[in-house]
Formats: structure tokens, sequence, C-alpha cells
């Protein structure tokens, strides 16, 4: 079908064979993997505290990576993350006194490190070998892998939704007047 698989037509084709529950959680935000984890997050409440948790694709074991102090401002959220070369990197929204946040963390476990503050909106991420890249108002920044301050890359007309890098082109797609846009740059571009 063109619409894709659905979880009816799953059923009704293999008898519930093909849908798996992979573990039981409460209240999952956001959901990143790589070769051998899905990650993903949870909150105990809604004023606990934020755990980065992963499970093991083969053994289905749960631990979990890393806990984020409840924060009120920034509302206690992950609002993306990725995961890229045994590092998970992540984005807190912005709360009502204070900007959002992007922060990492090993995904083998440890103690976070905020590498942006001060977002005025949810950030999205994208990563190349060199770069991470994130979004906000009106520009896309990127901040080097290999460490230093971030610097801006693009800016755009409006607030950017979604961000994507692969070799050296860089992808973005934001609303202009009702339409949504998908723009293309290569990433040495200045």
């Amino acid at each position: 079908r063109d619409a894709g698989i659905t979880r009816e037509w799953c059923r009704r084709r293999f008898r519930d064979e093909c849908l798996e529950r992979v573990v039981d959680v409460s209240i999952v935000e956001t959901l990143g993997m790589d070769e051998t984890h899905l990650y993903f997050t949870t909150r105990r409440d809604s004023t606990g505290p934020n755990d980065i948790r992963r499970v093991s694709k083969t053994t289905g074991a749960v631990e979990t990576v890393a806990t984020l102090p409840y924060d009120s401002v920034a509302w206690n959220h992950i609002s993306e993350m990725l995961v890229d070369q045994g590092t998970l990197y992540y984005a807190t929204p912005p709360g009502s006194d204070d900007g959002g946040r992007i922060g990492r963390v090993p995904v083998t476990g440890g103690e976070a490190e905020v590498l942006v503050e001060g977002l005025s909106t949810n950030a999205h991420l994208t990563i190349d070998p060199d770069w991470l890249y994130y979004s906000d108002i009106d520009e896309i920044r990127r901040l080097p892998l290999a460490g230093g301050p971030s610097e801006a890359f693009i800016e755009t007309e409006t607030r950017t939704w979604w961000l994507a890098a692969q070799d050296d082109q860089f992808y973005w797609q934001f609303t202009h007047r009702g339409d949504g846009v998908l723009s293309r740059a290569a990433t040495d571009f200045s």
C-alpha cells in the first residue's frame, strides 16, 4: 500500500507477528538510535528528572545513560536527540525565563555537558563529521565537534523545522507564507 504498513494491516497479514513490545516505560518523549541501542527519554512524573535511557536491540536490557536534574524553567523536557560516534546530543526547549539548551553525554553513561544555552525556540539537530548543526528562531548555527564556539551558518526567513546533513550538503526545511520550503547549501558555504 502507498500509505505504508499500518498496525491493522500487519495484524490481518501476520497475526501480530510483526508487532513486538520492546520495553514498558512511562512518558517517552524522544527517540534516537545507533547500531546496538535504542535511546529514549522518560520522566518519572511531570515534576521529576529527565532520564536518558537506552535499551539493547538484542537483549532488551535497559540502562540509564544520564539523569538530567529537574529544571522547571526548561519544562524538564528533551525535545530532540541524536546519537553519533558514541555521543548522544540532546536539545531542551526554552522556558519562561531561560533559553533552551543543547547538551551531550557519552552513550555509555556519565555527566551531561551543556554545549549551548539561551536558545529562543526548540532546536532541531543534525550532525556531520565536523559539525553539530542546530536551529534557532531565524538562523542555523553550527558547533565544531572538535571544540570551540558556535558560529552562524545560515540566516533563515522564518523558524526552521528540520535539518539534515550528508556528505558535503546541508538541507533544511522552513515555512514561508504557509508553504513548506526545502533548501540546500554546501557545508562549506559561508
